[in-house]
């Protein structure tokens, strides 16, 4: 029997669904959640890092733009399947 992630439910082998708590980010091998990669990976602006500790709406603007790149740059990178 296959494992599943218990955050997202996605399987062994697979990706996880995107920003799931359970996700290893594939700069730093650490949980994405919590590693500090995004803002020197994106080299985000003093306005923008303000943002990501200032808002909470992930899906209003400037967050929701942050969020975007920063999916396209882990799918650049190569997102690391649930193990």
């Amino acid at each position: 029997m296959s494992k599943q992630c218990p955050h997202c439910a996605c399987s062994e082998s697979q990706l996880h669904k995107a920003f799931c708590v359970d996700e290893i980010c594939p700069f730093c091998g650490q949980l994405l959640v919590s590693c500090g990669c995004m803002p020197n990976v994106l080299r985000l602006t003093p306005q923008e890092q303000y943002a990501i500790t200032a808002y909470t709406d992930v899906e209003m603007e400037p967050l929701k733009s942050i969020k975007a790149r920063w999916r396209q740059v882990l799918d650049d990178k190569g997102r690391i399947p649930f193990t």
